[in-house]
C-alpha cells in the first residue's frame, strides 16, 4: 500500500519555477509583438532557451532531491531534440547547414527568421508545461506502508527473480530477431545508404520490426532481475546492438538507451568514478567521430564514400559533438514545416492523443470500430512534403495539431503521465519499469504519440503483467 505525503520544498520550487517561466514567456511575447523578428531575436531566444534548460535542470533536481536521474536524462534528451541547434547558436557555434541557411526539404524555401522563432517560441511553452507537469506530481510523493521485513524481503525477492525470468524467456524470442532485423537493415544501408531503406521496395516482416521494441526491456530485466550479475551478457548484447545500428546510420536510439544504463549501472550497481568517467568520455568522443562519418554513409551508402572521406571524418577541422548535437537538434525542423502547414491540414484526423490511445491495444481492432488513427510522419513526409523517405516526427508538433497555441497544456498532462512513469521508488518492479518507461517515453518525443502509446501498452504494461503473473505463480509454489 502507498500513502501520499505532502513536500513543501518540492511545493516551493515547483511555485518558484512557474512564476519565473510565466514572467519570462510573458515578457518574450510583449517583447516580440513590438519589434520585428529577426536572425538578432532568434540568438537571443537561442540563449534564453539554453539558460532556461539549466533552470529546469535545477528545479527538477531540487524538487527530486537528487542531481542525476531519469527525469533529468528525459529533461536533456528532450532538450536536445528540440533545441539542440539553439544549445550552439548560445556559443556562437555556427554550421552551413544549419536553420535558417538551407532548406529543410528540397521543394520548399529556406524557413524564415520568424518560422524559426515562432516554432522555437512554442517549443520553449512546451517544454515549460511538461516541466512543471513533472513536478506537480514531484510535490505529492508516495511513500510504501510499513511491511514485515520478511514480507517486504520475500515480495522484492519474488519479483527479482519473476524479472530474471521473464526477461531471459522474452530474450532468446527477441534477441535473436533483433539482430537479425538489424542486419537486414544494415546490409540495405551500407549497400545502397540509408535513404534507400524509404526509397526503395525494401520491407520487413511486422514481427521482426517489432522485436526491436522489446531488445532493451530485456536488457534492463537481466541487469535487475540477476541483480548485476549478468552485466557482461547485458552489455555485449547492447554494445553489439549499438555497433551495428551505427553502422546501419541509426544516429539516435542507442544513444538516450546507453544514457540510461549509465544512470542505472551508478546508481542499481557501483558508483562510476571520475576516472571512469572521463574513460567513458574519452570512448564517447571517438564515437562520436566515427558517428559523423556514418552519417555519411547513411546518407550516400558505403560504396560511394572514398577513402579520403573516411580519412576526413577523423580530420574533420569540426568538431564531432558539435555535428552530433546539431543532428540531434533537426526535430525543430518538423515543429516549423507543421506550423507553417497549419493545423488545418491535420483535422481530418481529429484528436490524435484520443485515437493514439485507442489504438494502442490493437490496430485491426482500432480500423473495425472505425477509429481514424495515421502515423503523422508518414502523412506529412509524403502527403505535405511530398518526399518518399521518412521524415520522424515531434511530440510537441503534435500538440499544435491538437492544440494550436493551446496545445502546450497537453504537455502539462504528460508532464503528470510521465513522472507517475518514471519515479525514484525503490521496490525491483519499479527499478524495471521506470528506465524502460524512460526509454519508451523519449522515443516518443521524435515520434508522435501513437508509438508511444502502443509500446507503454503492448511492450511495458505487457512486461509487467508477465512479471506480476511468473511471480503469483512462484508464490503459489512456495506457499503449498
Amino acid at each position: 500500500m502507498l500513502a501520499i505525503r505532502f513536500s513543501r520544498n518540492s511545493l516551493f520550487h515547483t511555485l518558484s519555477f512557474s512564476i519565473v517561466s510565466i514572467i519570462l514567456l510573458q515578457a518574450l511575447n510583449l517583447y516580440v509583438s513590438d519589434s520585428a523578428i529577426n536572425f538578432s531575436i532568434v540568438q537571443i531566444l537561442s540563449v534564453i532557451t539554453t539558460l532556461y534548460f539549466f533552470y529546469s535542470l535545477y528545479t527538477i533536481s531540487r524538487v527530486e532531491m537528487r542531481m542525476f536521474s531519469l527525469t533529468s536524462i528525459l529533461m536533456l534528451i528532450t532538450y536536445l531534440f528540440n533545441f539542440g541547434q539553439m544549445f550552439l547558436w548560445t556559443f556562437g557555434i555556427h554550421t552551413e547547414f544549419e536553420l535558417g541557411k538551407v532548406p529543410l526539404f528540397s521543394n520548399f524555401p529556406t524557413p524564415s527568421s520568424e518560422q524559426i522563432y515562432n516554432a522555437l517560441f512554442f517549443s520553449l511553452y512546451c517544454y515549460f508545461a511538461m516541466v512543471l507537469g513533472i513536478c506537480t506530481i514531484r510535490v505529492f510523493q508516495t511513500k510504501e506502508k510499513t511491511r514485515t521485513v520478511g514480507t517486504k524481503n520475500m515480495n522484492e525477492e519474488l519479483l527479482k527473480q519473476s524479472i530474471y525470468k521473464v526477461s531471459i524467456l522474452l530474450g532468446l524470442i527477441v534477441v535473436p530477431l533483433t539482430f537479425y532485423k538489424i542486419f537486414l537493415t544494415l546490409s540495405q544501408s551500407i549497400s545502397y545508404g540509408y535513404i534507400s531503406l524509404y526509397y526503395s521496395d525494401f520491407s520487413m516482416n511486422p514481427l521482426i520490426a517489432r522485436s526491436e521494441d522489446y531488445f532493451f526491456p530485456v536488457i534492463v530485466g537481466l541487469l535487475i532481475g540477476s541483480e548485476y550479475k549478468k552485466i557482461r551478457i547485458a552489455y555485449s548484447l547492447f554494445a553489439l546492438y549499438m555497433i551495428l545500428f551505427l553502422l546501419a546510420g541509426e544516429r539516435g536510439n542507442w544513444f538516450y538507451k546507453l544514457i540510461i544504463l549509465v544512470y542505472m549501472h551508478n546508481i542499481y550497481y557501483r558508483k562510476i568514478s571520475w576516472r571512469k568517467f572521463l574513460r567513458f568520455a574519452a570512448i564517447s568522443y571517438v564515437f562520436l567521430i566515427f558517428v559523423g562519418f556514418i552519417i555519411n554513409v547513411r546518407n550516400e551508402g558505403l560504396s560511394n564514400i572514398s577513402l579520403n572521406e573516411l580519412v576526413n571524418a577523423y580530420t574533420i577541422n569540426q568538431s564531432p559533438i558539435i555535428r552530433f548535437v546539431q543532428e540531434m537538434g533537426t526535430s525543430l525542423g518538423i515543429t516549423i514545416m507543421v506550423m507553417t502547414f497549419g493545423r488545418g491540414v491535420f483535422s481530418q484526423f481529429g484528436n490524435t492523443y484520443i485515437s493514439s490511445a485507442l489504438t494502442s491495444f490493437s490496430s485491426a481492432l482500432a480500423t473495425q470500430l472505425g477509429i481514424n488513427h495515421v502515423y503523422l510522419g508518414n502523412y506529412l513526409s509524403q502527403n505535405l512534403l511530398k518526399i518518399r523517405w521518412g521524415t520522424g516526427f515531434n511530440f510537441f508538433s503534435e500538440a499544435f495539431i491538437n492544440g494550436g497555441w493551446f496545445g502546450a497544456f497537453y504537455l502539462y498532462l504528460f508532464g503528470m503521465l510521465f513522472a507517475m512513469l518514471i519515479n525514484n521508488k525503490s521496490t525491483k518492479l519499479n527499478q524495471y519499469s521506470s528506465p524502460v518507461a524512460c526509454a519508451i517515453v523519449l522515443s516518443m518525443m521524435r515520434d508522435n504519440s501513437l508509438n508511444g502509446f502502443r509500446m507503454l501498452v503492448q511492450v511495458l504494461l505487457f512486461t509487467i503483467l508477465l512479471i506480476i503473473v511468473v511471480k503469483n505463480t512462484l508464490y503459489k509454489r512456495i506457499s503449498t
